[in-house]
């Protein structure tokens, strides 16, 4: 679960090899940075905040990347949401307690996460049905706001490598 940006690299040497890994590196490694402060926002009033990584910059085939996200279970249900499903208590026979009147603390589409939470007032049943949850698309969001200054800082890169040469 996560985010990955892609910088498509002309073939054969035009410039000064070390110089453009250095570049290229640097510019990566700080967008992953940027990449992975707004992925922690959309987590930052999480009880349980998962935990995110940075990929090292890397090359596969004719491009290099960098991966930024998490594998966090919960994270993945809120990123991508929920279908309708039934919630059954663990013991045969058993009861779920659970409060009502929870109010999510993120957003479809927003990189923020907000006060929410659950609500006061206690309910039980046998089986509850719960209605789902809608994607909130942080990592999509988050690879679309960072992909046009990651291309702007690869090509700058390539310049400033070309340059030395």
């Amino acid at each position: 679960m996560g985010a990955k940006l892609v910088a498509i690299t002309p073939k054969g040497k035009v410039v000064n090899n070390t110089a453009f890994l250095k570049e290229y590196a640097s510019a990566m490694t700080d967008t992953g940075k940027g990449m992975k402060a707004d992925f922690e926002s959309t987590t930052r009033t999480w009880k349980r905040k998962p935990k995110f990584t940075i990929s090292k910059p890397k090359r596969s085939g004719g491009a290099y990347e960098i991966f930024v996200g998490t594998d966090n279970l919960i994270y993945l249900f809120v990123d991508e949401g929920t279908k309708r499903h039934l919630i059954r208590p663990k013991k045969r026979g058993g009861v779920l307690r659970f409060k009502t009147g929870y109010v999510a603390r993120t957003i479809p589409r927003v990189l923020h996460s907000g006060g929410g939470g659950s609500g006061s007032s206690w309910a039980s049943a046998k089986v509850v049905r719960h209605p789902g949850t809608k994607p909130r698309r942080f990592s999509f969001i988050i690879q679309l706001k960072w992909q046009d200054s990651f291309e702007r800082r690869m090509r700058a890169a390539t310049e400033k490598a070309a340059k030395v040469n």
